[in-house]
C-alpha cells in the first residue's frame, strides 16, 4: 500500500490545535515540499516529517490531539499508541 505523504500530512493538520500555529506551519512548509518532491526522494521526506514530528510532539505525549497525529502517521490505532508510550 503506497500512503499519499501530502494526505497524510493534511490529516495530522486537521488534529492539531489552532493554537499550535509553530506546528501546523512547519508541518504545511513540509507539505508543500514534498508536493514538488521527486519520487525517489520520498522516503527522505518521510524522514522530514517525522522530525518535525519530534520537535513538536514531546517524547511521551500527554494530548489526545498528540496521540492522533501520530495514529494517522504510523497507521497505529490510538490506544496502541497510549500502551507503547505508557
Amino acid at each position: 500500500m503506497n500512503r499519499n505523504l501530502v494526505n497524510i500530512i493534511q490529516q495530522m493538520i486537521d488534529e492539531i490545535p489552532i493554537t499550535e500555529q509553530d506546528f501546523i506551519n512547519s508541518l504545511k512548509d513540509n507539505q508543500n515540499s514534498v508536493s514538488y518532491a521527486a519520487p525517489e526522494l520520498m522516503s527522505m521526506w518521510w524522514n522530514e516529517v517525522v522530525d518535525t514530528l519530534w520537535d513538536f510532539i514531546p517524547e511521551t505525549p500527554t494530548e489526545e490531539w498528540q496521540f492522533k497525529v501520530l495514529s494517522i502517521f504510523s497507521t497505529k490505532t490510538v490506544d496502541e499508541l497510549k500502551r507503547i508510550f505508557k
